[in-house]
């Protein structure tokens, strides 16, 4: 919840709009992105690296896991979450406490627009096979709501990091650069090898 959810209150109507974007970073040694194996998650993310980061962190420091942390060990009661988990996420938060955790070299998230409406509308909230399941109108907008999910619109976005400069985009620049200057070409290098390859064959040639 405290990474990537959405908190809906009681008596609303959320809408929420969702939007997927694909993000490809370039490998080393022109980017910094690094997939790691986690353990409790199949596909490496940043957030499930921070995860298992602090799991690993509460664990060594206060023996037990946190309820919302992933881990192999009992919950923290809640005074040893008050005592120690609470210091432990302090640390971490301060950089006190390391958590390596790249960029992963493929990620995708989605992006959330949410709105709201009032709920229960005045026809539900008149409905008597509502009424009579649930209870009366402040009942319901107490106790419940109603959200619905939906793609925003039907495609994707990529974002993809480039190399400055590749090896294709090397080659070609200095053929450029090369033919803007002096005239030379593939042609005129591959004249010049020949000669210094015949030369001596022609020299022992003369010679003899």
């Amino acid at each position: 919840m405290d990474t990537q959810g959405i908190a809906i209150g009681p008596g609303t109507h959320a809408y929420v709009g969702m939007s997927k974007i694909n993000y490809q970073n370039e490998i080393p040694p022109w980017g910094n992105c690094e997939e790691k194996k986690l353990n409790h998650y199949d596909t490496y993310t940043l957030t499930g690296c921070l995860l298992e980061c602090r799991a690993h962190w509460v664990e060594t420091m206060c023996n037990c896991t946190a309820m919302e942390l992933p881990g192999n060990m009992d919950i923290c009661d809640p005074q040893t979450v008050v005592d120690c988990v609470t210091s432990v996420y302090n640390l971490i938060i301060r950089g006190r406490l390391p958590c390596k955790c790249p960029t992963p070299c493929e990620i995708s998230t989605y992006g959330k627009s949410v709105s709201y409406a009032g709920w229960p509308n005045p026809g539900a909230a008149m409905s008597p096979s509502l009424i009579e399941k649930l209870g009366q109108d402040e009942f319901l907008r107490r106790n419940y709501c109603a959200f619905d999910v939906f793609y925003k619109s039907l495609n994707s976005k990529t974002v993809t990091q480039k190399r400055a400069m590749t090896e294709e985009d090397l080659l070609s620049a200095i053929g450029g650069s090369l033919g803007l200057f002096i005239g030379a070409s593939i042609i005129t290098l591959a004249e010049i090898a020949e000669y210094l390859i015949t030369r001596p064959f022609k020299f022992l040639l003369k010679k003899k």
